[in-house]
């Protein structure tokens, strides 16, 4: 998914590794050639330029998915203390919904502050880049966050994957 602060980069990047299974099963035929479906999904569809100034086209926004099996949450900008929280409670409430639904939530660094956002990280480990400790201590106090970790699952079924960094 993404929001008008994603940067560009880490979300193609989830995207092409996520998609990349034909060019691997050229090489290692026991793939599967589409074992998932991936779509970059926003608030709303249309090509719009995000934060590094490149153009995103969604191609559904978060509130046409009745279901998925994995939600990803990718990098944003946020610059020092610069984090606002309120600016997308329609996607955080998707995200608790989607969670509710059976769905693993999934973020890459900074992704994990909507996350944290649900609630749903209250007294769980999370991680996010060292560089962004301050801001996300400041509004996560309910949240153990431990950045020293590059990868880490959290909840009762480990359904909350989140990475500190790209």
């Amino acid at each position: 998914m993404t929001t008008p602060d994603t940067q560009v980069g880490p979300l193609s990047g989830l995207y092409e590794t996520l998609t990349a299974f034909p060019l691997l099963g050229h090489f290692e035929p026991r793939l599967p050639e589409h074992p998932f479906h991936v779509e970059i999904i926003a608030p709303e569809t249309g090509v719009t330029r995000r934060e590094g100034g490149l153009m995103v086209a969604p191609s559904r926004t978060y509130q046409d998915i009745e279901r998925t099996d994995v939600a990803v949450v990718p990098l944003m900008q946020v610059v020092d203390t610069g984090w606002e929280t309120g600016r997308y409670a329609g996607l955080v409430e998707w995200l608790a919904h989607r969670h509710h639904s059976g769905d693993i939530l999934a973020s890459a660094c900074t992704g994990v502050l909507l996350l944290a956002k649900t609630g749903l990280l209250d007294g769980h480990e999370a991680t996010i880049h060292w560089a962004f400790a301050s801001t996300f201590r400041q509004n996560f106090e309910q949240v153990r966050l431990r950045t020293r970790e590059a990868f880490l699952t959290a909840g009762p079924n480990r359904e909350f994957v989140m990475t500190g960094g790209v």
